[in-house]
């Protein structure tokens, strides 16, 4: 994310704050405990809180301050897919609570092509906006890109239904 603000990020520390499932959370050294980043602000001294740390304090910093502007950060794609014929999708995105919904259009773009997701709607304070049916290959986890307000990103869809 720096890198598109113009600020290098070392590859050893980038490693670091990729988020995932890392074992050792909460001083733990069980498997069942788990944390998001390996490292971050919350561990060490690195300046950089990880993103879902960040996420976190923008949560309640945005309780003070009033919604946060569009950032496709903020943003994650929910796909419920079903096999019958083919395995499809439908998909929506949804826009964390804080964050005001962009001004241009949602498009989810995929191996089968663009889909323009409809204007987002406000439901108890989340936006929400459907994007129809996407059509996924065999296989699994898909990736699937989202842009809005010239900005991108990859979203992981992994849940099978049916």
């Amino acid at each position: 994310m720096l890198e598109r603000y113009g600020v290098s990020v070392d590859t050893a520390l980038r490693d670091r704050i990729v988020t995932a499932l890392v074992s050792g959370g909460c001083y733990s050294a069980g498997a069942n405990a788990v944390r998001p980043t390996v490292d971050s602000m919350m561990n060490s001294e690195i300046p950089v809180f990880g993103s879902v740390n960040r996420r976190r304090v923008e949560e309640v910093l945005a309780l003070w301050s009033g919604r946060a502007g569009f950032s496709i950060d903020a943003v994650a794609v929910d796909c419920n897919v079903v096999v019958r014929r083919e395995r499809v999708g439908f998909c929506s995105v949804e826009i964390a609570p804080y964050v005001d919904p962009p001004v241009d259009t949602i498009v989810l773009i995929t191996d089968s092509g663009h889909l323009r997701c409809d204007p987002a709607v406000a439901v108890d304070e989340v936006y929400r906006a459907h994007c129809g049916v996407v059509r996924f290959g065999d296989g699994g986890p898909w990736e699937v890109t989202v842009t809005a307000e010239g900005e991108s990103a990859v979203a992981q869809v992994t849940a099978v239904t049916g």
